[in-house]
């Protein structure tokens, strides 16, 4: 009697739930190990050539899932997304060969734990190492945007004479932040509004020029 034996335990993804890169149009190809790979060699071995093309489309597939670099664990939608549409019993026959090196993971999602989801070592890599130049790029977008707000907004203070608010960079801040949240230009009105909505500062030129608690969009 041969015993088969058990299933692989679930590995904790490095990326959570929200992680994903599906606005990304560049993701690494590790070309030198996929063309020396065991999986490669394999499938030219047992002359299984179909399955290599299944298994790169659905390798391209989760990078596109949430989290990034991860599939379902389920053969209807496993089945579309190799490119079988409804045909699970087609997909279900090369399942093993195409899911090669992929086994169940566990992914955080705001301290919770998701189930039913699979990643491979190597795509979880280049998953993680993409989404964290993702991230950066947009903290430096934003960091960007930021320092423009700021600008504007000491601008408009030294226009109104408020030379000693205009050099405090942490109130500079404060306001730039508010701004940006509210979606409202560094108009003057807007600045005035804003320091006295955070602080009660109410020396600002056309402050009393701001009606009713609703600053101008500019």
């Amino acid at each position: 009697m041969t015993v088969s034996p058990p299933p692989p335990l679930p590995w904790l993804y490095p990326l959570r739930l929200g992680d994903t890169l599906a606005t990304n149009d560049w993701i690494e190809w590790q070309v030198h190990r996929f063309i020396g790979s065991a999986f490669l060699s394999r499938m030219k071995y047992i002359d299984r050539r179909d399955v290599i093309g299944v298994a790169v489309e659905l390798w391209t597939k989760s990078y596109l899932e949430d989290p990034a670099g991860t599939l379902p664990d389920d053969d209807v939608q496993l089945a579309d997304r190799a490119g079988f549409g409804v045909d699970v019993a087609r997909w279900q026959e090369m399942r093993n060969l195409a899911l090669w090196g992929w086994s169940p993971v566990v992914v955080e999602d705001a301290g919770a734990e998701v189930h039913g989801r699979l990643g491979h070592r190597l795509i979880a890599r280049v998953a993680m190492d993409s989404f964290r130049r993702k991230d950066g790029r947009a903290q430096a977008r934003e960091a960007a945007r930021l320092a423009g707000v700021k600008h504007k907004v000491k601008a408009k203070l030294i226009e109104a004479r408020q030379v000693t608010l205009a050099g405090n960079d942490r109130l500079l801040e404060e306001v730039a932040r508010h701004l940006m949240a509210a979606s409202l230009w560094a108009t003057t009105e807007n600045v005035a509004a804003a320091l006295f909505t955070l602080h009660g500062i109410s020396s600002v030129v056309h402050i009393n020029e701001v009606k009713g608690g609703a600053p101008s969009r500019g």
